[in-house]
């Protein structure tokens, strides 16, 4: 009836209102981002679309998009060989593709670009391409900097003479500096490190005061007492400090040679007992004493 065609023709005019509106706010959606969006016939070697966020994000405008050598040409030219073979082999395959490259603004500035390329072919074997483009220049700065600082910090950590690992709480070493050496990063291959002798001989082992470490809250561990370890002959002071990554905790576990501190104390403590040894066997009579006149030494005569 007249009544239902008019109902249909009414629904089919929103329908369509309401496809237009979508569209409409997805362009809009579109716009508002930093995305250059572009359509390019393959066949044709032409583009027939291109977003006009290409004039901010890129400095050409839409008309510099003409066909493939014009988008070429804002290649830099050490990207442009190897990005040119590599979308054209991937085009002629049916493959979507995405690429990283260097892109020469007319000004000269050289921006990092990703770019996503769809590759539609239809029934006929036309091949059309639809893709985006994002410039990724801030990131790259950011992790060309985030490199540098890690690079700054392993080379000025290699140069410490002090032994440094970190570790996650299950023992597993995750970063060595060079004075560590050993780079086994099974569980507990630092342990053998905790173990040796105090200035007496005994026996020291510092893996259950470690363990309790790691386990608790505390940020720093230092373990007065200094170690010998026989298998290197000298003396280690061991330290440990805990620092978070989101929800882990990691340990910095550190072994600084304190041989020479050692040997300068032994020194010094064989020498008082000489000198000790000498004026208690005087007969005349020796006394220490401090310029406020504190005595610290008063000989048996």
């Amino acid at each position: 009836s007249f009544a239902d065609l008019a109902s249909m023709a009414i629904e089919r005019l929103e329908r369509e209102e309401r496809e237009r509106s979508l569209i409409a706010n997805q362009m809009l959606l579109v716009s508002a981002l930093p995305i250059v969006i572009w359509n390019y016939e393959f066949e044709g070697d032409r583009f027939t679309y291109v977003s006009e966020q290409t004039r901010d994000v890129l400095g050409y405008g839409p008309e510099a998009w003409r066909d493939f050598a014009s988008w070429l040409a804002m290649i830099h030219p050490d990207d442009r060989e190897r990005i040119a073979g590599y979308c054209q082999e991937q085009t002629e395959r049916g493959l979507d593709h995405e690429m990283v490259y260097r892109v020469r603004k007319p000004d000269g500035e050289e921006l990092w670009i990703r770019e996503i390329v769809n590759v539609h072919v239809d029934e006929s074997g036309k091949r059309s391409l639809y893709g985006f483009m994002i410039d990724q220049s801030n990131q790259r700065a950011m992790e060309n900097k985030l490199r540098l600082s890690e690079g700054f910090l392993q080379s000025t950590l290699d140069g410490l003479g002090t032994e440094i690992a970190v570790l996650d709480t299950a023992g597993r070493i995750k970063l060595t500096n060079w004075s560590w050496g050993d780079t086994d990063s099974s569980p507990n291959s630092f342990r053998t490190r905790l173990r040796g002798r105090d200035s007496d001989g005994n026996q020291i082992d510092y893996n259950g005061v470690f363990d309790a470490f790691c386990a608790g809250s505390a940020s720093t561990l230092r373990l007065d007492q200094p170690l010998w370890d026989s298998s290197s002959g000298r003396w280690y002071q061991v330290r440990a400090a805990a620092f978070e990554t989101g929800s882990e905790r990691n340990i910095v576990l550190s072994r600084e040679d304190v041989s020479a501190i050692q040997a300068a104390q032994q020194g010094l403590a064989t020498s008082e007992a000489r000198y000790r040894a000498v004026v208690e066997n005087q007969e005349e009579i020796v006394v220490r004493y401090s310029p406020d006149f504190v005595f610290s030494f008063v000989n048996p005569a």
